[in-house]
């Protein structure tokens, strides 16, 4: 009993010795060595690679040490004062793998390096260079990289606080249009690359812009004084920037108009005139430009030539016209039956919308002078009613079937008359050479050509006449405006063959 109780006695004078000499030390200065600090993690941020690890206790800072990918040296990058748990590496360069130790101190004494280091790519914030809208949306363009995974764009509307990834584009994109946007709504961007699983920061680069559409189906038309344009109005715009360009010139801003249309009445006469137009929210919120479209007026002095095309339309033939129409920026006169109007409507307000004339042809095609007053009347009345429904007016001018009248027929029509002074027969030889041969050697200027828009050899035959007409000199025309432009004033129940 006595020995076990010396030994209590020797060991319980050996720790109060050790605590006399902690005290001692403790009193001198002297610190005790901190304990390896754990890493928790390394992520991408705007500046750089994040490093954090968990907090010791009786540290006074950290040293953060780094080793680059295809090294076995480590480096001392920095310290880091008591209190925090982070370290941001500004050091770092694009799409290179770096790995990260700490070590806590207490005075000169310095811990074990972390026994769990973390490793991270850096991947760079890509700096979007421009964002704007276009015709199918908002396009952004930013920074190529190389090495990338892939690059994922994400999108906010405004008033959301929630990002959204819209796409995931091949490593090597540098743009990316949205077209799944609304016009007058706001849209927030930011693009992120992406290298394995490691991905650059997020909210790092963001920009914005308001969506706004472009204006839709813009048609000009060449009007006695001036030019009308007309197109499809953009919701939610404040008003639209016209623009014009003539040949070999460049586009100048030539108005501003709240609805969607304008009158140019400066447009130069004699020459094709282009135009196009965007629509704004306010000065920062513009659209991209419109497809363009061009008229021409007439120049009073020049010669000039109505094309007509009777008893269609045939949507093959009619729309083959149209094209060439289009092309040359040249007008001609459809005299349509009432009775195709709605299967046809298509191209009824097509040509409508080109500067072409619409005229009347009777409903059923029938010869006037064989009709009875009643049937007379009714012929051009349920026509016109027919195409006031598809294009919003009435026809101003009849053509009767085969040129057939009299002067009861001339009574009973509420209209001018209008006959041909070339009349190529299209309809008996149905041949395209011949039809181009008849108008070379019979047109003169103020001819108006008889012709039909129901077979594919008068198409075809479009093609050659109108680029000839026009090289020659000519202005292709609507009847009323050669008529109005020759200074003849057409009257109802009269008869025209010649301007």
């Amino acid at each position: 009993m006595k020995r076990i109780f010396k030994t209590l006695l020797s060991l319980a004078s050996s720790c109060f010795l050790i605590g006399l000499v902690l005290i001692s030390v403790s009193a001198k200065g002297y610190k005790i060595r901190p304990e390896a600090p754990k890493m928790k993690s390394v992520s991408n941020v705007k500046q750089g690679l994040c490093v954090s690890w968990i907090r010791v206790d009786n540290a006074e800072g950290y040293i953060v040490y780094r080793q680059k990918s295809g090294s076995e040296n480590w480096k001392k990058i920095d310290e880091v004062k008591s209190g925090k748990n982070s370290y941001i590496d500004k050091t770092v360069k694009n799409t290179v793998k770096y790995k990260y130790v700490v070590k806590a101190f207490n005075g000169k004494l310095k811990s074990l390096q972390s026994p769990n280091p973390k490793s991270k790519t850096y991947v760079a914030v890509p700096r979007i260079k421009a964002v704007k809208n276009v015709k199918s949306g908002i396009r952004l363009r930013f920074e190529r990289s190389k090495n990338l995974s892939s690059v994922c764009v994400y999108r906010r509307i405004q008033g959301s606080e929630n990002w959204k990834k819209i796409a995931t584009l091949s490593g090597n994109s540098n743009s990316y249009t949205d077209s799944r946007v609304k016009s007058g709504e706001k849209y927030s961007y930011q693009v992120r690359r992406v290298i394995g699983k490691a991905m650059s920061a997020k909210n790092a680069n963001i920009v914005s812009n308001r969506f706004v559409a472009v204006p839709g189906r813009l048609v000009a038309k060449g009007k006695l004084d001036s030019v009308l344009l007309s197109w499809k109005g953009v919701p939610g715009a404040n008003g639209y920037k016209v623009f014009r360009k003539t040949y070999d010139g460049s586009w100048k801003q030539i108005g501003t108009a709240r609805t969607n249309s304008y009158h140019d009445k400066n447009a130069p006469v004699g020459e094709y005139v282009f135009y196009k137009v965007c629509s704004f929210i306010d000065s920062k919120s513009v659209s991209a430009l419109s497809k363009a479209s061009f008229a021409k007026l007439i120049d009073p002095k020049k010669p000039m030539v109505a094309l007509t095309y009777d008893d269609g339309p045939y949507r093959p033939v009619t729309n083959q016209i149209l094209d060439v129409l289009e092309k040359y920026g040249a007008r001609a006169t459809f005299f349509v039956v009432g009775s195709r109007v709605s299967t046809y409507s298509d191209c009824i307000r097509r040509a409508n919308s080109l500067g072409c004339q619409i005229g009347n042809h009777t409903y059923n095609h029938k010869t006037l002078t064989e009709a009875s007053d009643s049937q007379v009347i009714s012929e051009i009345s349920t026509t016109n009613a027919a195409i006031k429904r598809c294009i919003g007016k009435n026809a101003s001018i009849v053509r009767a079937p085969g040129g057939s009248t009299s002067s009861r027929v001339r009574s009973l029509v509420n209209y001018p008359l209008i006959n041909w002074s070339v009349d190529t027969l299209d309809w008996k030889h149905r041949n395209t050479a011949k039809v181009i041969a008849s108008v070379k050697s019979d047109v003169t200027d103020g001819s108006i050509v008889l012709m039909h828009d129901l077979y594919s050899s008068t198409g075809n035959a479009a093609e050659v006449i109108v680029p000839w007409l026009i090289n020659q000199g000519y202005q292709l025309v609507t009847v009323s405006e050669m008529m109005y432009y020759k200074g003849i004033n057409m009257t109802k129940g009269n008869v025209y063959s010649h301007a």
